[in-house]
């Protein structure tokens, strides 16, 4: 593939743990999520150069949001800012072998992934902030109006989360946006559900919309 930033060409190998982060980052867009689908046929196919273009990482190497190396550097430079409560909060409440645990042995997705979970764990030794309070596990139990939006794909918050959260919130409303990915309020219908519940919190708001939203998936 193409060096984002010189444009030189770049060589990297795309064996399974690659092609799973890849799939698992290009997620988080909602809009880049539709190829998705055409990278895992493409990479069906051999076509392993044309799997990685149309993922938004591919592995890592493509940073659609920086313009150049400078910028891309610049983004990155708050990793102390999410190393400390990713460590001090999800990893002191977890262990690396209930993460094997949960991953399903004949899900090969599941395992690809595993690297990263292993990643995690050995930056956070190294790291080694104190935990946070045992009371930053408990789940968050309220009455007040709460407006709950997950997008149907989303690989890192999924829906199953938001179901979670709302068995505690007794005036939530979840709603989950039909192929969304992480940003999954960037459309027009999502978006408006947003602004008319912080509008008026107490009335539900009118979830029609998203029974008009498409998939609109890139063909080859």
């Amino acid at each position: 593939i193409d060096d984002p930033f010189s444009g030189e060409p770049l060589e990297i190998t795309v064996d399974d743990t690659v092609l799973a982060n890849g799939i698992f980052a290009t997620l988080y867009d909602t809009f880049a999520a539709r190829a998705v689908p055409l990278a895992i046929h493409r990479a069906g196919e051999g076509e392993l150069a044309a799997a990685a273009d149309l993922l938004s990482l591919a592995g890592g190497f493509h940073k659609p949001r920086a313009q150049d190396e400078d910028e891309y550097f610049s983004l990155i430079d708050a990793e102390g800012a999410h190393w400390s409560p990713e460590c001090a909060e999800e990893v002191a409440g977890s262990s690396l072998d209930e993460a094997v645990d949960a991953a399903q042995a004949d899900n090969p997705i599941d395992q690809a992934l595993l690297g990263d979970v292993e990643y995690v764990f050995s930056a956070c030794r190294v790291w080694a902030v104190e935990a946070a309070p045992a009371a930053t596990q408990d789940p968050i139990r309220s009455d007040v109006r709460t407006l709950i939006v997950a997008g149907q794909f989303d690989p890192i918050t999924p829906p199953g989360w938001g179901e979670r959260a709302a068995d505690d919130l007794t005036s939530a409303q979840l709603v989950i946006v039909p192929f969304a990915g992480h940003g999954s309020t960037y459309e027009r219908c999502p978006e408006s559900l947003m602004m008319a519940f912080l509008d008026n919190p107490d009335q539900g708001v009118d979830t029609a919309c998203l029974g008009e939203l498409e998939a609109r998936f890139r063909l080859p």
